[in-house]
């Protein structure tokens, strides 16, 4: 990965109160969209951002995440189900129809997310004809029967080299692993770790929002800011140190991964 630090942190000055305000989110989850959208975020694309948490008082950086955006999977991906699961047969493929990323949670303070269940996953089994459109979907006991079981999706992503002057692109992996959470987490503890190799199922690029000009504010990105609490009910002051997008994004690293 590029070295972030040297290139991207440079700025001279922290965020305006004014910059602060436009990047104010009340809570997570669906406020986030309004905020980027007010930065021309059209929904339509993938893009990637840092949110920052602030204390109850909105005095002091509390806590940051990583998040995905918009669509992940444009198009259906269709495996070979053999590719997996060995007595599945040759016939059988696993599509996934499509992800958003909002299904994705960043909780462990890095660009890499909890594992995603296969029942929250938009997919299918299907046993394919001999005519392309002749799709007969396998589910329940046959699953059992084939030898198919559970699996799961990570999200990772990381920094790439600027395509656009003054903007930093991120790289997104999907990768696969062919148990459930639970079933992950017990084999042992390192699979929760962003190192544990999956099977590399769909990446590509997109850009982070909203976007900062290089050389202006001390961070490539400016992040979602996260009330503590309502503005009315504390003291204001002011949101401006990029701390907590700075150890997001200098944390961020490239997948292990094995190929299809």
């Amino acid at each position: 990965m590029p070295d972030l630090g040297k290139n991207f942190f440079q700025g001279e000055r922290d965020l305006t109160i004014q910059e602060a305000k436009n990047l104010e989110a009340v809570s997570d989850g669906d406020l986030i969209d309004v905020v980027l959208e007010q930065f021309g975020w059209q929904g339509t694309q993938l893009t990637a951002g840092v949110s920052v948490g602030l204390s109850p008082d909105n005095r002091r950086v509390a806590r940051s995440a990583f998040f995905l955006r918009g669509p992940l999977l444009t198009e259906p991906i269709t495996i070979q189900a053999k590719k997996f699961w060995s007595e599945a047969g040759e016939d059988v493929m696993l599509k996934l129809w499509r992800a958003g990323g909002n299904s994705f949670t960043f909780n462990s303070g890095g660009a890499f997310s909890e594992l995603l269940d296969s029942a929250d996953i938009d997919h299918s089994f299907l046993e394919m004809g001999e005519d392309e459109e002749d799709e007969i979907a396998i589910d329940g006991k046959e699953l059992q029967e084939r030898g198919i079981g559970k699996f799961c999706l990570r999200a990772i992503a990381y920094a790439t080299r600027a395509k656009l002057k003054g903007h930093l692109v991120a790289k997104v992996t999907l990768l696969l692993f062919l148990k459930a959470p639970g079933d992950m987490e017990e084999m042992c503890d390192a699979t929760q770790s962003p190192s544990w190799p999956g099977i590399k199922v769909w990446e590509a690029e997109c850009l982070f929002t909203p976007m900062t000009a290089l050389g202006t504010w001390g961070c490539p990105i400016f992040p979602i800011i996260i009330l503590g609490s309502a503005w009315q009910t504390c003291p204001t002051s002011q949101a401006g140190k990029p701390s907590g997008t700075r150890s997001v994004a200098c944390s961020s690293t490239q997948p292990a991964r094995r190929h299809t």
